[in-house]
């Protein structure tokens, strides 16, 4: 009897999923995700999403460049909110709009009209609804389930401190990353190729930080793929490796183990520095100097000038003929305008500089000296967020890998 029922049971549950896939069939089938549709349209809607979020043009070529990455977007989405199910976490629509305000704050549209806005874009706004509602899933999966099992021991804050003050006066780097993992169910190659197409359209200036949102597979890539100052040693070598030899505002791929890296090298600065030298600086200034002299002229005068006041000692404050001798004591670089900034960065310490045109005249300035600013020491609670973050990471790929490889993904287009 017990074995009829379950057979009953099992053939209305059987007629059910028929009945889903037959309905969904018509739209036609992207995928299959543990029995649940991942619909031709539902991919169709979530690449226009991605491609107003992200600036791209709206065309053939477009959609054929990010079908196969947002594909994988929606699958691991998918399991996602199936796996946040399992745990009993629900997403309530108080939670999405509160959301949604958000966004609107961000992009500076008025208050409860995103769905018009989007309308205006051909986007239906329930796919925006299905994609925040997997986000926050995710993101409480992390919460309650991933960081609790982090434990941060003392002596590896003591260890961490200790690096730190080890590395001072080498680089180190500020950074962003979108990350791509590859697992038994994903192919390489075609992670692979999702990758350098994404890298394609960073390198024609679009932003990072809506792509790391849209792609990004890390929990860093809700806030734009931010690991923030990280020092060499700090990251996996593979990464470690390429930061080395990056330039500021350099984006570059590389492939780990765990999957392939896009990395955007925002900045580098040397360890213990929040920021440049200040500058202690003289200056030799002729008023209501008329700027239309000749560039000739006033390098004649600025090689004159370099030739009689070879240092700061010989810069004394005083007004004599046309020129004013100020000493304008230490400046902080970080309040510097711009211009001057380009001027002393590049200045050897008694060098008198080019001539600089300003609004009340022309000034050379000398660099009298380079003050290092104090070394800034990373607090505890900081130390303690570094780890964890690093750890998360880690975590939230090691999840999504085995989310993927024990799932039943039946892919019905070609990417």
């Amino acid at each position: 009897m017990k074995q009829f029922i379950l057979s009953i049971s099992l053939s209305i549950a059987l007629l059910f999923h028929a009945e889903k896939a037959s309905s969904d069939y018509f739209q036609g089938i992207a995928a299959i995700v543990n029995d649940e549709i991942i619909s031709l349209y539902d991919l169709e809607e979530r690449m226009r999403l991605v491609i107003s979020s992200v600036g791209m043009q709206d065309n053939i070529e477009s959609r054929d460049d990010i079908r196969s990455a947002t594909m994988q977007s929606l699958i691991d989405e998918t399991l996602q909110i199936q796996e946040a199910q399992q745990f009993g976490i629900s997403v309530s629509e108080s939670e999405i709009d509160d959301a949604l305000r958000e966004i609107e704050k961000l992009n500076k549209i008025p208050e409860n009209e995103i769905e018009s806005f989007l309308e205006t874009r051909g986007i239906n706004m329930e796919y925006l609804r299905k994609q925040i509602r997997g986000k926050i899933a995710w993101s409480r999966i992390m919460q309650q389930y991933l960081i609790p099992q982090i434990e941060i021991k003392e002596e590896e804050v003591k260890e961490w401190l200790m690096e730190y003050q080890k590395n001072i006066g080498n680089y180190e780097f500020l950074v962003s990353e979108i990350f791509l993992g590859t697992s038994a169910s994903t192919l390489k190659k075609q992670t692979e190729k999702n990758a350098k197409k994404i890298l394609e359209y960073l390198k024609k200036d679009k932003s990072f930080v809506n792509i790391a949102k849209q792609f990004s597979e890390s929990p860093q890539g809700k806030s734009g793929g931010d690991l923030g100052w990280v020092q060499e040693g700090h990251l996996i070598s593979e990464i470690d490796e390429n930061l080395k030899e990056m330039k500021e505002g350099e984006i570059r791929l590389t492939q780990s183990l765990s999957g392939y890296h896009i990395l955007y090298l925002r900045k580098k600065r040397i360890v213990g520095k929040s920021g440049r030298e200040d500058f202690y600086l003289k200056q030799i200034l002729i008023k209501n100097y008329s700027l239309t002299q000749e560039t000739a002229n006033l390098d004649k005068i600025q090689k004159e000038l370099a030739k009689k006041y070879t240092s700061c000692e010989s810069i004394k404050s005083r007004s004599e003929g046309i020129y004013e001798f100020n000493d304008l004591g230490t400046l902080s670089f970080s309040d510097m305008p711009e211009k001057l900034k380009k001027v002393v960065v590049n200045l050897r310490p008694q060098e008198l500089s080019k001539p600089i045109k300003t609004d009340y005249g022309v000034m050379f300035l000398m660099v009298c000296n380079k003050i290092q600013p104090k070394v800034k020491m990373p607090s505890e609670e900081e130390i303690r967020n570094k780890i964890r973050s690093k750890r998360l990471s880690l975590s939230a790929q090691k999840f999504i890998r085995d989310l993927r490889n024990k799932a039943e993904i039946d892919l019905r287009i070609s990417l």
